[in-house]
């Protein structure tokens, strides 16, 4: 994943969907570059198309924060966090609970110093149990990395929202053997939640002419490709079975995406 050590395209549209509705600390990140490329699509393609990709997106967040609150972790991994704010959020409303999140170094450098600025702005003083960790998650020992922030037998869920459509598939088979270790480390109260589109209702995301073009423009913007691993809910199962996890739980259900929970 060296390719993708950057501050990226999609990592700032996703700030821009939640700083528009209200989000409280999204609103820092924010950039002049994704403002006018915004304001560029949105004179090529129309506002239907692109409030029906920002709701499903947004949507898609808001289903995997409440499956995070439902499974009341103590313990919070986030793998390729990004810029999303739902670390800090989580971390002041759980102050006993570490919440860990994961990047490359540029993108956790860059976190740092915003994070800095938002406790500045927002008056929040020191949040001690938000832990930002600079890793490479495909190609690193995640475990090696974390096992000074993470403790053994509390309730432990690892979670991913967004990255697994930018792995090939051996980059893909390696995000889930750091997963699968960190499980077996942390034992039987820990879990893997994240989300995976099927095939056909990958293509049904943004469909027609436009959606297409939508698809090859965000595409060449962000220089990354979009993979889809599995035709079928089948498939996922039968895969992460494979790959050394006990069970799969399909927790919801979308038209664009399954949300699942993973043990080993």
């Amino acid at each position: 994943m060296k390719g993708n050590e950057k501050i990226g395209i999609t990592a700032e549209a996703v700030a821009l969907m939640k700083a528009q509705v209200g989000d409280r600390f999204s609103k820092y990140f924010v950039t002049p570059r994704i403002v006018k490329l915004n304001s560029v699509v949105g004179r090529v393609f129309s506002r239907d198309l692109l409030s029906n990709v920002f709701s499903k997106r947004l949507s898609l967040a808001k289903d995997m924060h409440r499956a995070i609150k439902d499974f009341k972790p103590e313990q919070l991994v986030d793998l390729g966090a990004g810029v999303d704010t739902f670390g800090l959020e989580y971390a002041l409303a759980n102050p006993h609970y570490p919440v860990i999140e994961v990047d490359f170094p540029k993108m956790m450098d860059y976190k740092q110093r915003m994070l800095a600025m938002i406790k500045k702005q927002e008056g929040l003083g020191s949040v001690p149990n938000l832990h930002l960790v600079s890793a490479d998650v495909v190609m690193d020992n995640l475990m090696q990395r974390l096992k000074h922030d993470l403790k053994r037998g509390k309730r432990t869920l690892v979670y991913s929202v967004g990255l697994n459509t930018y792995l090939n598939s051996g980059q893909y088979k390696s995000l889930l053997h750091n997963v699968n270790e960190i499980l077996v480390q942390l034992g039987n109260n820990s879990a893997y939640l994240s989300h995976e589109p099927i095939k056909a209702q990958h293509e049904n995301m943004t469909p027609g002419v436009s959606g297409k073009l939508l698809r090859s423009l965000v595409g060449i913007l962000t220089g990354n490709r979009s993979f889809v691993h599995f035709n079928h809910e089948s498939d996922l199962k039968s895969y992460f079975q494979k790959h050394g996890f006990g069970s799969v739980e399909i927790l919801k259900r979308r038209k664009d995406n399954l949300i699942y929970l993973a043990r080993v």
